[in-house]
């Protein structure tokens, strides 16, 4: 009842985005069954808008490649709190830098997502009372992009605790064997 599973797949030329919500309700049936509330959406993706998935995806490609070697470098040597000890190596400078680079690939990320995913249909099952859990089922074009990450999951709220955000995590055991 608690989680609600979020399906982000596009067609095979990224022309379509599907995105397909479903959870169990608290409520039963006339028949003492199980009834899930579920909504859907389909957005088309215009060519302007299939040049931006390509140029997020390599750019957030990109962003590991340099973190990595970012990483690799200093992280042995510094340690976690690091880049604040080494100004004059500007790590710190350098470590800023990619907190605001993420933060802006994750906007990006959003903004392609928002047609498809900020409709009534999807937003509808995922405030439903009770959602703790999100599971995403991204497609796998878009899987190494950071989805947990977006605004719209923080802004939901979990009713049992107070304050609390939905866990949001990846089904890799069904999904991903599927690619």
């Amino acid at each position: 009842v608690d989680t609600a599973y979020l399906s982000i797949q596009f067609d095979a030329n990224m022309k379509r985005l599907h995105v397909a919500c479903i959870r169990r309700s608290s409520d039963k049936n006339e028949n003492d069954v199980c009834a899930y509330d579920a909504g859907t959406s389909m957005h088309i993706v215009d060519e302007s808008h299939q040049s931006d998935w390509h140029h997020l995806i390599e750019q957030f490609e990109n962003w590991k490649k340099r973190i990595t070697q970012f990483l690799l470098r200093f992280g042995p040597r510094n340690g976690p709190s690091g880049d604040r000890e080494h100004l004059g190596e500007r790590t710190a400078e350098t470590n800023d830098t990619f907190e605001q680079e993420f933060s802006q690939l994750c906007g990006q990320l959003e903004d392609l997502l928002a047609p498809a995913l900020k409709t009534p249909m999807i937003t509808a099952v995922l405030a439903e009372e009770g959602v703790e859990y999100v599971v995403l089922l991204p497609d796998w074009r878009i899987a190494d992009l950071p989805l947990e990450g977006m605004k719209m999951f923080q802004a939901l709220k979990v009713d049992n605790v107070i304050g609390s955000k939905p866990c949001i995590g990846r089904d890799f055991s069904i999904h991903m064997i599927g690619h």
